[in-house]
C-alpha cells in the first residue's frame, strides 16, 4: 500500500478482509509488527468484530506471551475473543 501510488488490487483485498466470512491469521507473532501493520490489523479485527465475522489465529506463542509480541491492544482482541485449541506434536518441517 503506497499513498503516492495506490494499488487497486491491494485496496480490493483489504476491503474483502472486512467482509468475508472467515480469515485465517497464520503465524500471529511470528515476526515483530511495524506500527503500520499493527494499526491495519487492529482496524481490520475491529471491523470484522462489528461485522460479526470469524477469525482463526495460529501461533507458536503461548497466549500469556502474546502481548510482548503484538502489544496489549491486539493481544486483548485475540485472547478475549477466542476459543483456544492447543495442538501438540513434533515438528513437521
Amino acid at each position: 500500500e503506497q499513498i503516492s501510488n495506490p494499488n487497486p488490487e491491494f485496496e480490493l483485498m483489504k476491503k474483502s478482509l472486512e467482509t468475508i466470512d472467515l480469515v485465517i491469521w497464520d503465524e500471529i507473532a511470528g515476526t515483530r509488527l511495524s506500527e503500520y501493520d499493527f494499526n491495519n490489523i487492529l482496524v481490520l479485527l475491529n471491523t470484522r468484530e462489528l461485522n460479526e465475522k470469524a477469525n482463526i489465529f495460529t501461533s507458536n506463542i503461548r497466549p500469556s506471551e502474546l502481548e510482548k509480541y503484538v502489544g496489549n491492544k491486539l493481544a486483548s482482541r485475540i485472547n478475549g475473543n477466542c476459543i483456544r485449541v492447543e495442538l501438540k506434536g513434533g515438528d513437521k518441517r
